[in-house]
């Protein structure tokens, strides 16, 4: 998960007339222009508990975005659990908060009133919940632990599109994006969602060695996606996070050989993708760190 600066910096693609400029995180659909584009929820409610304070300045900038892409035809998706050390709203810790009561129940409140803010715009956006980044101390690889997080999450993450406001959760798409438990199947059959679903749609996690073969490939990510369709084969499936891990580094040739059998895959079967390179957060910079994701690439 990325830092503060970087979710909100990225590569600068768009500027406003106003002289909002904003950056994003492409998905690709086949039949629509989707772009993902972070939040965190610091910047939006700098201060959480006692008295909330909602940044009016991180909203209007919101809505010039949000014209611009409706302008240019364009839905967005956005995250509103995006959260981490150091970068989290004030009175919010960033790896107790979904088990505390009084903080979870804050993250809460703060949906609502942002689901609220921008319901002009709920036909065009996206809104999802994840799992990263909110598991705590527990160790998702574990097949114990990651039982408990799926009991965690259930009655948290897992069914809070059941507690919003009808007039709310009718008007927007919500869905839930697991890179953990469904996804590596890591809780042996056990899901952090909670049944009856109450998403919308679901999305999964794929980086694939850039070594791989291409039938390695296809059975990497068909045995991830099948872990999604047999708790929920009816609800539409994405993969919001995909591409190729620079481990060891390829160089772009071994890079653009896997992504293209990524990308030819997934939309032969139908899936949705945002697809996330390699690259450091300035411009014709490789990223030092080779295991962190960079900015889009498409």
């Amino acid at each position: 998960m990325m830092n503060e600066k970087e979710a909100d910096c990225c590569h600068k693609k768009f500027n406003h007339s106003s002289g909002c400029s904003f950056s994003m995180f492409s998905v690709y659909s086949a039949t629509a222009g989707r772009y993902r584009l972070l939040k965190p929820w610091k910047m939006m409610e700098p201060t959480v508990l006692s008295t909330p304070v909602y940044d009016s300045n991180a909203f209007a900038n919101l809505y010039k975005i949000l014209d611009l892409c409706k302008a240019n035809g364009l839905e967005v998706i956005m995250g509103l659990n995006y959260l981490g050390q150091g970068w989290e709203p004030s009175g919010i810790t960033f790896n107790t908060w979904i088990t505390d009561p009084v903080q979870y129940n804050a993250f809460e409140a703060y949906v609502k009133e942002f689901l609220t803010r921008i319901s002009a715009y709920s036909n065009m956006v996206y809104i999802l919940f994840f799992t990263e980044d909110s598991q705590g101390t527990l160790k998702y690889w574990r097949t114990e632990d990651a039982k408990i997080l799926c009991a965690r999450f259930q009655p948290t993450l897992g069914s809070l599109p059941k507690r919003l406001p009808p007039n709310l959760r009718l008007a927007f798409r919500i869905g839930y994006h697991d890179n953990l438990l469904i996804n590596m199947n890591s809780a042996a059959g056990h899901s952090p969602i909670q049944s009856l679903i109450s998403f919308d749609f679901l999305s999964g996690v794929g980086y694939v060695d850039n070594r791989a073969s291409n039938s390695s490939i296809t059975n990497y990510l068909a045995t991830r996606l099948s872990h999604f369709t047999a708790f929920y084969p009816n609800t539409p499936l994405t993969m919001l996070g995909c591409g190729a891990s620079m481990n060891p580094p390829s160089g772009t040739s071994g890079q653009a050989r896997v992504v293209d059998y990524i990308l030819s895959y997934l939309i032969s079967k139908g899936i949705g993708l945002s697809l996330w390179g390699w690259k450091g957060f300035s411009d014709n910079l490789e990223q030092s760190n080779a295991n962190r994701g960079g900015a889009l690439q498409t």
